[in-house]
């Protein structure tokens, strides 16, 4: 059997949920509930519903969104769980979301980011063979790094999520000499960036991570989309300065630099829909930058890129779902890319409109793409991007069979999981063919 893969989604509820996303997605919550949203009763959660869908009323799914946010997290899990089985997605990667550096902490912010790892730890667990979580990276936090590698040796984590747009400049170097934004001197409202103030700590942090992702062939997913979340202190900021941070150039340096396995999530946003506007503009120069990395042999990196929260494909004019799948079809089929284009659906944050079911419609239609392109973006991309290749298969690390041996869950393989013997070897292998 050949998996299908989902290399980017989240599992988010109210518990977890980024206090500066719940202040865009939800006003009417708190003009509502105020900051008590776990306490919320029957006849209150159905008004929030109603509110939130007479509201959002293209967005179809939209109390089911506000119901699954309400729930504990192993509800959440074992609802979205519910939908890949619907999708027919067997491996899905959740990528968490740490914002203690970016949000000063709030009553919308309940829990400690480690008190989230061992949840997604735990859960990891109910879902063996299947959830493959990241754990988040922030080279502001003191203890990023070392966090970050517990999730990865002992917490069952399988790769690490970056997300500059909170703040900081991804090349070491700028962090050492422009201070951890890179932004130089930017005053607008209340808020300052200050020119040329070097952060050693936040470098000497980067430079380590990097490199123990490459000895250890660590994949990482990086956001790059001019959407999504942003620290409080650049919301203050005009979009074409806080966008700066997405800017896959900001990592050309460090792709030069670390043999990483690194996936420019979005692959730059909405690159293709006419009304976008400036939006559109940023796009389209991401996009080409990720595009020159897939083709780049001189760098040491291996890249790759996903289609999550991809709505050109889902767009209503007929038109522009044709370029889109047009311009997917050359991409996976050009024959310089190292990498590649792997699938991705960005879940939960597509739920208001979009079950997974709905969303990979498109991508699994062979009008759109054949069964050849199909099987690189849902299987033989992403699991070379997560996993080792080893012959016909990919190796599934050592350190993750550990946590779940230590743990009473190395059983009930999947199908398109072998244990592979050989003389003081013992191998467990996806086997993509």
């Amino acid at each position: 059997m050949k998996p299908i893969c989902n290399a980017h989604c989240h599992l988010f509820n109210f518990e977890f949920v980024p206090a500066v996303m719940l202040k865009i997605l939800s006003p009417q919550i708190k003009k509502h509930f105020g900051d008590d949203l776990l306490n919320i009763n029957e006849d209150d959660l159905t008004k929030l519903k109603a509110e939130v869908a007479s509201r959002v009323t293209k967005m179809k799914h939209a109390p089911e969104l506000m119901e699954i946010y309400l729930s504990e997290m192993s509800a959440v899990a074992s609802q979205y769980v519910h939908q890949l089985k619907c999708a027919q997605i067997d491996i899905f990667t959740p990528l968490t979301m740490n914002m203690e550096e970016s949000v000063p902490l709030t009553p919308e912010l309940y829990w400690r980011y480690s008190q989230q790892l061992e949840i997604i730890s735990t859960l990891a667990l109910k879902y063996p063979w299947r959830m493959f979580p990241f754990v988040f990276f922030d080279p502001r936090s003191e203890n990023s790094f070392e966090m970050c590698k517990n999730a990865l040796e002992n917490l069952g984590f399988l790769g690490v999520k970056m997300y500059p747009a909170l703040g900081y400049h991804p090349d070491p170097s700028v962090v050492e000499t422009a201070g951890v934004s890179g932004l130089g001197e930017s005053e607008i409202g209340i808020v300052k960036f200050p020119n040329g103030t070097p952060n050693h700590a936040a470098a000497r942090r980067l430079r380590s991570f990097y490199k123990y992702c490459a000895d250890n062939s660590i994949p990482i997913t990086t956001h790059t989309s001019v959407g999504g979340a942003y620290s409080a202190r650049l919301y203050n900021l005009e979009e074409r300065i806080r966008w700066q941070l997405t800017d896959p150039e900001n990592w050309r340096a460090v792709l030069q630099q670390y043999k990483l396995k690194i996936n420019f999530a979005h692959m730059g946003g909405n690159y293709i829909n006419p009304d976008r506007g400036n939006t559109k503009a940023w796009s389209c120069k991401w996009r080409s930058t990720i595009l020159e990395y897939l083709k780049k042999s001189d760098l040491l990196a291996t890249v790759y890129a996903d289609v999550s929260y991809h709505d050109m494909a889902h767009s209503s004019n007929d038109k522009e779902v044709a370029e889109y799948f047009e311009d997917l079809r050359e991409v996976l089929n050009c024959t310089e890319i190292k990498g590649g284009v792997m699938y991705g659906s960005d879940a939960s944050m597509i739920t208001h409109t979009w079950f997974e079911d709905e969303f990979i419609k498109p991508f699994i239609d062979t009008n759109n793409l054949l069964p050849d392109l199909q099987e690189k973006l849902f299987t033989t991309t992403p699991l070379s991007f997560l996993f080792q290749k080893d012959g016909d298969g990919y190796v599934i690390p050592h350190r993750y069979i550990k946590f779940l041996e230590e743990n009473g869950a190395l059983q009930n393989l999947p199908t398109y999981v072998q244990k592979i013997g050989t003389p003081g070897i013992v191998k467990y292998v996806i086997n993509a063919y």
